[in-house]
């Protein structure tokens, strides 16, 4: 079905139990990858990235219901015309429930699209689990790259809880939404700071106030006193 618009179909069983394998490698033309343990998503993406040859990668979550192939060629087109770096497909019209999620936090949509040059350059990848996603639009932000939002209308998928059933899809949720977190908090760790000129005459002065031998603003002489008092009026 989707062979008019994809180069090649990759699908990665991240050592999945049930019959995925099975049924991916029933369908011609696709290369289906198993891997032998539970990675996470993060390291499942990576190798289907390592596995193609074209220049555009166009990530799809296996569970999606609705998904027509002109919406594949809509995700892939901002990047085949130049017109973008990246492209999110945004869920509408589907599920009440699954479009919130999509709206409000439209940078984790699983659906997008960038080059493989610009995916397997991302560092420290592999142990990201669901925080991929995260990690890639942090990444494509960082380099001021363009990124454009495709409508998948009508498109959906089943939550975790009708998958998995109630206790293990909020386990699983809740997992999920931890590796997001973690990565966010090691991203911005490590993230450069970013001074103004106010933090540099604030570190500067306070370098000489610890020369000056720990005096206070109050002790320092007019000339210190005065650049004291006029660090926030500047800029």
């Amino acid at each position: 079905m989707f062979s008019r618009v994809a180069q090649e179909v990759i699908v990665v069983s991240d050592g999945s139990e049930d019959n995925t394998l099975a049924v991916a490698q029933s369908v011609p033309g696709v290369d289906a990858i198993q891997l032998p343990h539970n990675r996470g998503k993060a390291f499942a993406l990576l190798e289907g990235a390592r596995r193609a040859t074209g220049d555009v990668l166009v990530f799809l979550d296996a569970d999606l219901i609705g998904l027509k192939p002109e919406q594949v060629a809509a995700l892939a087109s901002p990047l085949t015309t130049g017109r973008a770096a990246m492209s999110l497909g945004i869920f509408g019209g589907g599920r009440f429930w699954t479009d919130l999620a999509q709206r409000i936090a439209p940078n984790i949509s699983g659906q997008r699209a960038l080059e493989r040059e610009t995916f397997l350059s991302i560092p420290d990848l592999e142990d990201c689990g669901f925080g991929v996603e995260v990690a890639i639009t942090s990444y494509v932000r960082s380099r001021r790259l363009r990124i454009e939002r495709v409508s998948f209308a009508g498109v959906t998928h089943p939550t975790k809880e009708e998958k998995l059933g109630v206790f293990r899809g909020e386990w699983e949720r809740l997992r999920m939404y931890g590796q997001i977190a973690a990565f966010k908090l090691r991203y911005h760790r490590r993230r450069p700071r970013i001074l103004t000129r106010s933090h540099i005459r604030l570190s500067q002065l306070s370098h000489r106030i610890v020369d000056s031998g720990m005096r206070t603003p109050r002790e320092v002489n007019r000339e210190d006193e005065s650049e004291y008092l006029d660090i926030g009026s500047r800029r």
